[in-house]
């Protein structure tokens, strides 16, 4: 079923790692006197549980284990540090009880190999602030977490530079874990799974680990604020990355991972919402993305040769910001006005989906001709990167000068990036040099990636030929979007040979058109372009060398958009909110159009919406929340606040404390809306 084929963790690494352990086992077993010296006090023991158990051990102290192979179940029940330098072997005498046993703070396990033939290699209780870093660990168990298992309400975990075969678990309730630079392989179950058996998952990192042959690469159950970024997970039968199985989950960012040969490249449980899911890459899965929950944000993301590419709540997630969307390989759409998106909406299940969708526009920016030599420049102006569509890319350049014809290779190109072929060419005056970018029904040549603009594939140059460029004139030069503007210029040919001349038109010194003119030889002829602005700015406009023209674009006359709040008790008890609510014309010092006093009872779960009136997107909206507790004890706040402007972006803000007895919770929030499509609060 999937094309993806990379010899990353496949099995000739396998059997290295488990070369390296019977290597170990055999140097084990040939020194004499394992030894364990507490590095605090010098004692030396012959076993790593006798170390531990030593009165004279205590919190804090450093525990270093020698080459050698310890054949025992270790208990860690004191803040210590147990270090190995890579060469001491653990095996579990017991293999139905846990290698290593954690129930305290503050461990730390490092340098070691751990092997196990029984249920667990690592597990703890309760236990926080502990750190497992540069350990091989194996297991050949089936139980979920067989390389490591945490249970309970745990924080502050780091693990780090392991190769584990058995997989990460946590079990109840982790909060602020960092989990960096491992590698995971061979899991029945998860390589990594925080928050299972009805936990969650709270403000964790989980970065740069490469993820292989596991059902399930990475999996947050219940997950607030957590960040899933720039790791590799590859060849899951079930999903690459599981978001909200059980809990959802909400404000958390998936990005920059490479995700290939899975079931479901990245899936969202019903639950999951407000999520930024950016910049990853989706490449031969059966599902590139599976969104069951609503108003999660997802650009600028790569879908490569996926079966099904998005499957799901398809219109209620937001698939482009108001400058970028997503790269789809099988987009067929062009981009005729040069601003790197594709002209028409990405369209899946006669949906419009994406409206920003991101394309590759390979365009000559330049030929230079110095010291017998020709060089061509190659600019990418569109905004998908051809790096992450396919990083070993080879585009052909080709140069023809009097009759004959060379071919190079670029590799490729990011966004503006500039790649240079250089060709070792004498050049005669008058000869003319013609440099192409060649496509086949608009494909690179030997790529799948499209041009999405091939008008700017050719270019031509006359050598020892001086146009004169005058006469720039650019109109309206002031107007609001979308405004098409009429460039015109003169060109001159001084000489006495006839030629083509390749005008090239650039904005804010981007090159976004060119035309080839032909002019006579001692004459001047008028060039001109048409091209739209579609978001206000300001932009300088020009064609060739000469001295741009400022054109100022501002946004269309505003009509007025509906203005509500949105509020629901999350909590188990009844709330009543005193709301004071202010709108401005704008958010520095504008002046006050309407005020508002508010009294909102809310029950458990229930929603209440208020709604505030139709104003100009920009104005501004402070409103106080005042919430009392007149009772002798504390009292839980938990609420959800949804701040909205019809046709914006919404914004969320939840709330979870405690109010003290007979005390109150003010909470003062301003928000407003962007020319950007989104909402500003503060």
């Amino acid at each position: 079923m999937y094309k993806f084929k990379q010899n990353l963790f496949g099995g000739e690494t396998i059997k290295k790692i488990m070369l390296i352990i019977a290597l170990i086992c055999f140097l084990g077993t040939s020194i004499a006197h394992a030894e364990v010296v507490n590095l605090n006090n010098n004692k030396t023991f012959t076993s790593i549980q006798s170390a531990i158990d030593d009165y004279d051990t205590k919190d804090g102290h450093i525990i270093f284990v020698k080459p050698g192979e310890y054949c025992e179940n270790i208990v860690i029940n004191k803040s210590i540090t147990l270090e190995g330098d890579g060469k001491a072997k653990i095996i579990a005498k017991d293999p139905s009880i846990p290698t290593i046993y954690i129930n305290t703070d503050n461990i730390t396990i490092e340098g070691f190999i751990i092997n196990t033939n029984g249920i667990y290699a690592i597990m703890a209780l309760n236990a926080s602030n502990c750190v497992i870093r540069n350990n091989i660990i194996y297991t050949s168990a089936e139980e979920p977490g067989s390389g490591i298992c945490i249970n309970g309400t745990t924080r502050d975990w780091k693990i780090e530079n392991n190769t584990i075969i058995g997989g990460i678990f946590t079990y109840g309730f982790s909060k602020n874990y960092k989990i960096i630079g491992n590698n995971i392989m061979k899991c029945k179950y998860a390589g990594i799974h925080l928050g299972t058996l009805g936990g969650s998952t709270d403000s964790c990192e989980i970065s740069e680990n490469i993820i292989r042959s596991c059902k399930c690469g990475i999996a947050l159950d219940c997950a607030n604020n957590c960040i899933i970024q720039k790791n590799v997970v590859l060849l899951c039968s079930f999903n690459g990355i599981y978001l909200g199985a059980t809990g959802g989950a909400r404000n958390c960012t998936i990005s920059d991972n490479y995700i290939a040969g899975c079931n479901k490249g990245i899936s969202l449980k019903t639950g999951c919402t407000n999520n930024i899911i950016c910049l990853n890459t989706i490449t031969n899965c059966e599902y590139g993305l599976s969104i069951q929950g609503i108003k999660n944000y997802v650009y600028k993301n790569y879908f490569l040769n996926n079966s099904i590419a998005v499957d799901g709540e398809l219109l209620n997630n937001y698939w482009n910001t108001t400058n970028e969307g997503n790269y789809w390989l099988d987009y067929f759409g062009n981009d005729s006005d040069g601003d790197g998106i594709g002209d028409i909406p990405y369209t899946y299940n006669k949906v419009n989906l994406d409206y920003k969708p991101l394309i590759v526009d390979l365009t000559i920016e330049d030929i230079e001709i110095c010291d017998g030599k020709i060089k061509a420049m190659v600019k990418n102006n569109g905004k998908a990167d051809m790096k992450k569509i396919d990083p070993n890319a080879k585009v052909l350049i080709k140069i023809t000068h009097n009759n004959e014809t060379y071919v190079g290779e670029i590799g490729p190109l990011s966004p503006s990036e500039v790649q240079s072929i250089i060709w070792q060419r004498d050049v005669n005056p008058g000869s003319e040099i013609v440099v192409e970018i060649p496509t086949q029904n608009q494909y690179l040549i030997g790529t799948s990636i499209k041009d999405a603009n091939i008008n700017n594939n050719i270019v031509r140059k006359i050598v020892g030929l001086e146009f004169k460029l005058s006469n720039l004139t650019v109109t309206p030069e002031h107007g609001t979007v979308p405004l098409t503007i009429f460039v015109n210029a003169a060109v001159n040919n001084p000489s006495n040979v006839d030629s083509n001349y390749t005008a090239i038109l650039y904005i804010n010194k981007q090159a976004v058109a060119n035309k080839i003119v032909f002019v006579p030889a001692h004459t001047t002829i008028n060039i001109n372009f048409t091209y739209t602005l579609t978001q206000p700015g300001t932009y300088n406009v020009t064609i060739g060398n000469l001295t741009p023209v400022t054109v100022t674009v501002s946004q269309a006359s505003i009509q007025n958009k509906t203005f509500t709040i949105t509020l629901t008790n999350l909590g188990k008890s009844t709330i009543t909110i005193k709301y004071y609510i202010s709108i401005y014309t704008n958010p520095v010092n504008g002046t006050k159009v309407s005020y508002r006093e508010l009294t909102i009872t809310l029950k458990p779960n229930e929603t209440k919406t208020i709604e505030l009136g139709k104003y100009p997107f920009k104005y501004a909206v402070s409103g106080t929340m005042i919430v009392k507790n007149p009772s002798r004890y504390r009292i839980p706040l938990n609420l959800r606040i949804k701040y909205e402007i019809e046709g914006l972006n919404p914004q969320m803000r939840e709330i979870s404390k405690y109010i003290a007895p007979r005390g109150e919770f003010r909470y003062i929030a301003r928000y407003t809306g962007n020319e950007y499509g989104f909402i500003d609060i503060w």
